[in-house]
């Protein structure tokens, strides 16, 4: 909604004083936390997942009306790849496994000839940021 309104600058803008709101109450929160029970915790981090699910169902038919099979059939390997690493491994491996079925999807898309890696191969090897590239931040 900042960005519709005041474009990017004032977006940037806000990420900056959030950055720094959040490290001034962190001592704070860290020591408030502890007397939210792990019910109430788990019970907003389920309604979050559950409230992100037609975000994630969107994504995975490219966001259109009439998703391909193809990117269908891409994002539930890539789910299935993922639960199968969680599922039957331990430790380590277990705690990375979204990160692994990534990394299997993107290789499967780009075996599909659906990933385009041009921007990588042209970009230089070594880049500074522009700080404030899009705009100066209005705070």
């Amino acid at each position: 909604m900042i960005g519709q309104s005041h474009g990017s600058g004032a977006m940037f803008g806000a990420l900056i004083a959030s950055g720094i709101y959040v490290i001034l109450i962190s001592g704070i929160f860290s020591k408030v936390a502890n007397l939210f029970p792990a019910i109430v915790t788990g019970s907003v981090i389920t309604t979050i997942g559950l409230t992100l699910i037609p975000v994630a169902i969107g994504n995975m038919g490219n966001n259109v009306e009439k998703p391909t099979g193809q990117s269908l059939a891409l994002a539930m390997i890539t789910v299935l790849i993922i639960l199968l690493v969680n599922i039957f491994t331990k430790g380590f491996i277990k705690s990375i496994s979204i990160l692994i079925g990534l990394i299997a999807g993107t290789i499967i898309a780009a075996t599909m000839g659906l990933v385009d890696f041009s921007p990588v191969a042209e970009a230089p090897l070594v880049h500074i940021p522009t700080p404030f590239y899009f705009r100066c931040s209005t705070i």
